[in-house]
């Protein structure tokens, strides 16, 4: 009869496998044959699984060993999170008592980081006595010119995410403390807790500036945010118009956004022109035409940029220009020396299908059309000149060009 054979492990194999299991004794046999690699390795998989005493051992052999790579130090920062994420306090007492990033202002920087990343994490999961812990190591940790419990915190969005609402309340009560309240107040809304979105808005420091980022967005999960921020009553007058001059000019989806505040009938008439100045979209151009009275020297104003774009390298800013021309050189409020100016701006272009339109304009006096004759007859002579000399320099080199000369003064 055959005799059975079982895969072989090694020894960095058998110590990853004793970390995951929690077998101290076993890895303590095995440290001394392992690669420094492993050590870390194994620190992250016992952390994981929230074997303490393995973790201890560990430790103890990384700090013998003074291990200093950097991408065992990146293993360590792995190792603090996951810890966090599964609940495991008591490891991660350890390891941030242990784990020392001694004068090196980088891995400050980076273990800053990394709490700041626990503390989301264990929030997310709904590890309260994890939160607690995080937030008081943070409290007396100082790490200079970083700050863990700060506006770049996502802890409360991550807890209202997680739908862990003993956690959210714990955070929201903390004196002293500040939180991503914008992602926070997103959260809220997407979990459709408008009580909870509520508080967390009147909370906000920077309320204008929630909803000036919101109409910038320009997605339908913003019009949402919008609709509810709207709803409360507490955007401010001035707040509504810089959201509103913002997704002008900005906003991703700028059609559905424009339309969807200038349904709300809250933007003053100053505030439309102004926006309708800076704007390099026909097609909102077009509909604020349409739905509001916008002033004839807003119009004039666009239609002379929309003429100086036509002079840009920037092909995309000509042709908008030439987009917005056709659009507002019907307005009756465009005098003629500007109407005559696109004319001739156009034909130097060589915007054929501008210069046509522009022709039948009544504005467009004959002066106006001979011009546009000189131009195209300038630029048929320029280039008859330069064939010519290229002509006089193929042959005839240095003579050849001295010969042109004496042709064409």
């Amino acid at each position: 009869m055959p005799v059975k054979t079982y895969p072989q492990i090694t020894d960095d194999e058998a110590a990853i496998e004793a970390a995951r299991t929690g077998l101290a004794e076993w890895l303590d046999d095995l440290i001394p044959e392992v690669d420094d690699r492993t050590v870390t390795n194994a620190i992250l998989e016992a952390s994981t699984h929230g074997h303490i005493t393995c973790v201890e051992v560990l430790t103890d052999e990384y700090e013998d060993r003074g291990i200093t790579a950097y991408t065992s130090w990146e293993t360590l920062q792995e190792a603090i999170e996951a810890a966090a994420a599964n609940g495991h306090l008591e490891v991660l007492n350890h390891l941030l008592s242990t784990v020392c990033p001694g004068s090196d202002t980088l891995r400050k920087a980076e273990l800053c980081g990394t709490t700041r990343g626990a503390l989301g994490v264990a929030a997310e999961g709904g590890h309260l006595d994890v939160v607690k812990f995080m937030v008081e190591y943070a409290k007396v940790t100082d790490y200079p010119g970083h700050e863990m419990l700060g506006s770049e915190c996502s802890a409360l969005a991550r807890a209202i995410s997680g739908g862990h609402k003993v956690v959210v309340e714990y955070l929201l009560i903390l004196e002293g403390c500040s939180w991503d309240f914008r992602a926070a107040f997103v959260a809220a809304v997407d979990a459709g807790d408008k009580a909870l979105a509520d508080r967390i808005y009147v909370q906000t420091p920077e309320k204008d500036e929630l909803f000036i980022m919101l109409s910038c967005r320009g997605n339908l999960d913003a019009l949402k945010y919008l609709s509810f921020l709207l709803g409360t009553g507490r955007v401010s007058s001035e707040a509504f118009e810089k959201g509103f001059e913002t997704a002008v000019e900005s906003a991703w989806d700028r059609v559905n956004m424009v339309q969807f505040l200038l349904d709300k009938k809250r933007a003053s008439a100053k505030a439309i022109n102004k926006a309708f100045v800076v704007v390099q979209d026909s097609d909102i151009l077009k509909m604020l035409l349409e739905r509001e009275h916008i002033w004839d020297e807003s119009i004039r104003a666009v239609f002379e940029q929309a003429t100086g774009n036509l002079s840009e390298y920037d092909s995309r800013r000509g042709q908008s220009g030439v987009r917005i021309i056709k659009l507002l050189h019907v307005k009756d409020c465009i005098p003629s020396n500007t109407i005559g100016k696109a004319f001739v701006v156009a034909a130097e272009k060589g915007q054929s299908d501008l210069v046509a339109l522009l022709r039948r304009d009544g504005r467009i006096s004959a002066r106006m059309c001979a011009l546009k004759q000189e131009i195209l007859l300038h630029k048929v002579i320029i280039i008859l000149r330069l064939k010519t000399w290229l002509e006089y320099v193929s042959l005839g080199g240095l003579s050849g060009f001295l010969q042109y000369m004496r042709t064409y003064p």
